[in-house]
C-alpha cells in the first residue's frame, strides 16, 4: 500500500489532475444522455449535470459526471467527491465491459 504524505488541502492543480483522469478513463459518451452530461460538464454547467444524474441514477458514467462537476466547488468533502467519482467510473468501465463480454457470449453461443 503507497503511503500518502498528509497535507491540509489538495492544491488546484491536484485536483485538476485528479479530474482529467478521471475524465479520462470514462472516455466518450456512449448514450445521447451521457452526451448531454459531458457537454453539461466540459461547459460547467453545474445545475444540468446535477439534475441528469439524479434522473439517470443507474448510469455510471453520469453519475461520475455528478461527483465531478461538484469538485469545482470549495468543500471540505473535495476527497470525498474525488473517491466517490473515481469509484463511479470504474463501475461505468467494468459495466461497458461486462455488457461486451456478454455480448461476444450471445454471438458465439447463439
Amino acid at each position: 500500500m503507497q503511503t500518502i504524505e498528509q497535507t491540509k488541502e489538495l492544491t488546484s492543480e491536484q485536483i485538476s489532475q485528479v479530474r482529467a483522469a478521471i475524465v479520462d478513463v470514462l472516455g466518450d459518451p456512449d448514450t445521447d444522455e451521457q452526451r448531454k452530461a459531458y457537454e453539461a460538464y466540459t461547459s460547467g454547467d453545474y445545475q444540468g449535470v446535477k439534475l441528469l444524474s439524479a434522473i439517470y441514477l443507474s448510469d455510471n458514467y453520469i453519475k461520475t459526471l455528478g461527483y465531478l462537476i461538484g469538485s469545482f466547488k470549495p468543500s471540505p468533502a473535495i476527497c470525498t467527491l474525488l473517491a466517490e467519482a473515481s469509484r463511479s467510473a470504474g463501475d461505468h468501465v467494468k459495466d461497458k465491459a461486462i455488457t461486451k463480454l456478454g455480448a461476444a457470449m450471445k454471438d458465439a453461443i447463439g
